[in-house]
């Protein structure tokens, strides 16, 4: 299926113009057009609903806060909507565009497009909100800042990996990352990493690497 973003346009007279552009994979027909209109009426009003109870909350004096990390979170957790979109790979990876297009309230006015968004949608913050959203926030909260969580999502191996991504969810259980200990973690993952290729790896022999990674990173915390 196919997803909505807005473009600026330079019209023959001159004027600038907001048009709408639709990101797919395939030919775009008329029942993939009309699907990725549906797909954005729901984002503009799931968008709405969230933005108005986290104003109603006073979380958008979070921005550009040290706990910043509150908004995005509870921000990225009520994106789970998007679960049900069909979507194409290249669409998935422009659905944060689409998010960002129908939002008022969660960035400074008036404002560019962050870089992020136009150069590689998935590390932008709204991906990574979305990521942390699926977490614990007493788990979330405990292994760093806002700041330290973009630095982990940013390694290539973890982004990319589901895999990486529900063990460190399992962790959750577990309880090791207290304290700021996600940077510690990042650069041990990071390390050990360097020069494989992760998602090549079998499930047990990548489960057996990450446990591995967890001991030497709690021996540093030590």
């Amino acid at each position: 299926m196919a997803i909505i973003i807005r473009e600026s346009k330079t019209l023959p007279n001159g004027e600038v113009a907001t048009v709408n552009q639709y990101i797919s994979d395939l030919p775009l027909t008329g029942d993939l057009r009309k699907k990725a209109e549906e797909y954005d009426l729901i984002i503009e009003k799931k968008v709405g609903e969230i933005e108005d109870d986290l104003d109603k909350r006073g979380l958008f004096e979070l921005r550009n806060r040290p706990h910043v990390l509150q908004l995005w979170y509870e921000f990225g957790m009520r994106l789970k909507f998007i679960d049900d979109f069909e979507l194409s790979p290249t669409a998935k990876k422009f659905i944060w565009r689409a998010i960002y297009d129908h939002t008022k309230k969660l960035y400074d006015q008036p404002r560019e497009i962050p870089v992020r968004l136009l150069r590689a949608p998935t590390t932008s913050n709204l991906s990574y909100a979305y990521l942390i959203g699926n977490m614990d926030w007493d788990f979330v909260n405990a292994a760093g800042n806002w700041t330290a969580w973009v630095e982990f999502l940013d390694s290539e191996v973890i982004r990319n990996d589901k895999r990486i991504q529900n063990w460190i969810k399992d962790l959750q259980v577990r309880g090791p990352l207290q304290g700021g200990f996600l940077r510690i973690l990042n650069r041990t993952i990071r390390r050990n990493f360097d020069g494989i290729d992760a998602p090549s790896l079998p499930n047990d022999d990548l489960a057996t690497k990450l446990e591995k990674i967890l001991e030497e990173a709690l021996s540093y915390r030590e």
